[in-house]
């Protein structure tokens, strides 16, 4: 049971032009993201309103985002039945966004927030896990990172995402939205996938800067390019993440905020790349966590270790990140340009980042349109044939 918003906790870090404000005991989720002037961000929450995560500004999706079908996937060979959490009998958004989670101070303006679901034994997914994610302000970016580590000895299914609610209106001006992302998956009545993702169509489409109106989107695309946009003309906020977030969510809530949420795999991936295998390629239906490194085999697609790691920024300037699944840290882009005299190195003149820590600064993203491969959303390049 959750205990009264009253008697919790939050923690607050701030930066010379953002302020954010998290709830440890509801999965480290954010309350609020404001500038110092106090202009929201992310859309205001008065903590005595809160009753769960869903209430909050953004919540962590862990180990897999948005619906499962009848709370039941097949894996493996085995049938896995989850608690149902929803009305119309489908469990939702993972069971880590409600549970306590361990907070450390790293500086004023850097949260370090752990989860370990052997803590829970009622906790609804049948492998042991643990979790970490970093909130970091710098200047007038937001960072957040995400690790997913199996802790079970037996390989898993495995997938995260961010659900941000943005506030929408600024100063009564509605935005105008663009990302790339050329194709969307139909649904039925609860927003499940029925097929394969098709291309969008032109009333679909955000590749363009198009606002969104009097429309009400609850909509999956996929092969995003990893960046969004939202232009009020005065003021832009940008949103990149990770190639390992290879699906975006873009829901038009009741309260007028407008959740655009980087996922690593469609709704119901699991059970949609099980029914339809190489013609829902899309479906991003892992990365599958082994148990070790090199652990376990996604459908034939290829190994990837144990630990699952993506970032997501916003609002910051596109950025390039090590795809690398041990990297702690993104790695900061190449300058191309001269430094003091000397001239970058050939691999920098190249595009290939550097192996220095990233140091608050603007980076380099290959560009919206680029191409995309079906297993971007994967930590490491499958073997193909």
């Amino acid at each position: 049971m959750n205990r009264p918003s009253m008697n919790r906790r939050t923690e607050t870090i701030r930066s010379e032009a953002l302020e954010l404000e998290i709830v440890p005991d509801l999965g480290a989720s954010i309350l609020n993201l404001r500038s110092v002037s106090g202009r929201p961000v992310l859309r205001p929450v008065a903590l005595p309103e809160v009753e769960t995560s869903s209430q909050c500004a953004s919540f962590t999706l862990l180990p897999f985002s948005n619906r499962i079908r009848h709370a039941r996937f097949t894996f493996g060979g085995e049938e896995t039945q989850l608690r149902v959490t929803t009305k119309d009998g489908l469990t939702q958004h993972g069971d880590v966004r409600n549970r306590p989670w361990q907070v450390t101070r790293e500086s004023g303006a850097h949260l370090r927030c752990t989860f370990d679901s052997r803590a829970f034994p009622d906790f609804n997914w049948p492998w042991h896990v643990t979790a970490e994610v970093e909130y970091r302000l710098h200047g007038p970016h937001f960072d957040t990172s995400v690790v997913l580590t199996n802790a079970d000895p037996r390989p898993m299914p495995a997938g995260m995402g961010l659900h941000p609610y943005f506030q929408r209106l600024q100063d009564g001006v509605d935005p105008a939205l663009s990302f790339g992302a050329a194709l969307l998956y139909d649904t039925d009545e609860r927003q499940l996938p029925t097929e394969a993702a098709r291309p969008v169509r032109p009333g679909e489409d955000f590749r363009l800067p198009a606002p969104v109106g009097t429309r009400s989107p609850d909509a999956t695309y996929t092969a995003w390019d990893g960046v969004a946009r939202l232009d009020w003309g005065r003021r832009t906020l940008t949103l990149t993440a990770d190639p390992v977030f290879s699906h975006f969510v873009v829901f038009a809530a009741p309260d007028g905020s407008l959740a655009l949420e980087p996922t690593s795999h469609a709704t119901d991936a699991f059970n949609l790349a099980a029914r339809g295998g190489a013609r829902n390629r899309h479906a991003g239906a892992g990365p599958w966590a082994g148990a070790g490194r090199g652990g376990a085999v996604d459908a034939g697609r290829g190994l990837v270790r144990e630990r699952v790691e993506g970032r997501s920024f916003s609002p910051a300037a596109p950025s390039y990140f090590s795809s690398r699944p041990g990297a702690a840290r993104p790695c900061r882009a190449p300058r191309n340009r001269r430094r003091g005299g000397r001239r970058p190195s050939a691999g920098r003149r190249a595009g290939r980042p550097s192996r220095r820590r990233f140091r608050d600064r603007p980076a380099f993203r290959r560009p919206p349109g680029s191409h995309r491969p079906w297993w971007a959303g994967s930590s490491v390049r499958p073997r193909l044939p």
